[in-house]
């Protein structure tokens, strides 16, 4: 062999080599394009204030819509004459679409015994209270998700989302 063959040979080696590992780095790029993709294109909900800030909501700010959502029981701290945590429980919502905003239904008690207070009663104590709420929900594609959604100070935000 000559040494302009073995040149050749050897650049050709190269040349395949290199372009065998730029076409593993495309694929590895294009599956984490996917993973981005389909992360971003999913229902995030949070709290949120509506109708002027007369209204406690859960509002899907995500790009899917989100399904069969519901809210673990959360212990709420009303800030009476003295404080008092009473259990808050939240009636299903069936679906959210992305931007959509569903006020919350929802039940005091205090112990066992339901409290026979308006909705608007607890709006002061939700506005100024921090607290931490579970949220349930599945996309359109089955999959189900939990969220830790928090309140702290005058913010809500999202401080966990998991699959399960």
């Amino acid at each position: 062999m000559t040494n302009e063959l073995i040149v050749s040979v050897v650049l050709n080696a190269l040349l395949a080599a290199a372009v065998l590992s730029l076409w593993r780095h495309v694929k590895g790029l294009q599956k984490e394009l996917v993973r981005v993709r389909e992360e971003a294109a999913r229902p995030y909900l949070t709290f949120s204030f509506e109708n002027e800030g007369n209204v406690l909501a859960l509002k899907n700010v995500g790009s899917a819509p989100a399904r069969e959502i519901t809210i673990d029981d959360m212990p709420l701290t009303l800030k009476w004459d003295f404080p008092k945590t009473v259990t808050m429980k939240f009636q299903p919502i069936d679906v959210l679409s992305p931007s959509q905003a569903a006020p919350l239904n929802f039940t005091a008690y205090d112990g066992g015994y339901e409290m026979k207070i308006a909705p608007e009663g607890f709006l002061p104590h939700f506005k100024g209270g921090s607290y931490e709420a579970i949220v349930h929900y599945a996309t359109w594609h089955n999959e189900r998700w939990t969220s830790v959604l928090v309140k702290d100070g005058q913010k809500f935000s999202i401080k966990e989302t998991r699959l399960g």
